[in-house]
């Protein structure tokens, strides 16, 4: 799929890709739930990576607006609704034969969890 076949929010990503990574994620192209499992892995882990980095950074002067923009456009990539906080994960539960994703976060000491589509939506 080229570039100008993709949605305009995700043109471009992926250029900077190791050959490697990419020849692996390659090799599952006729599974798309372990595609969608790596996409979500993936920004999950970068979500925690650039929290990592804010927080070393806690000191440094930031620009609101630049951040707000920032966690919204990384809200729209992956699809998460605005009552769905950044912190929030992806799991999947296998209920009667089907699978389904949800959205699943804390708060204090309660698990909260928001539907977020089937597993596998072609089926």
């Amino acid at each position: 799929m080229s570039d100008d076949e993709l949605p305009p929010e995700l043109r471009g990503y992926g250029a900077a890709l190791p050959t490697d990574l990419a020849t692996a994620l390659d090799s599952y192209a006729d599974d798309p739930t372990v595609l969608r499992d790596a996409a979500a892995w993936a920004l999950r882990t970068a979500i925690a990576a650039e929290d990592a980095a804010a927080e070393a950074n806690a000191g440094e002067e930031t620009d609101s607006i630049e951040d707000a923009e920032a966690d919204a456009e990384r809200d729209k990539l992956d699809g998460r609704p605005e009552d769905v906080p950044s912190k929030a994960s992806v799991v999947t539960k296998h209920i009667n034969g089907n699978d389904y994703h949800y959205w699943q976060w804390r708060e204090g000491e309660q698990v909260k969890s928001a539907y977020k589509g089937p597993a596998n939506p072609t089926e």
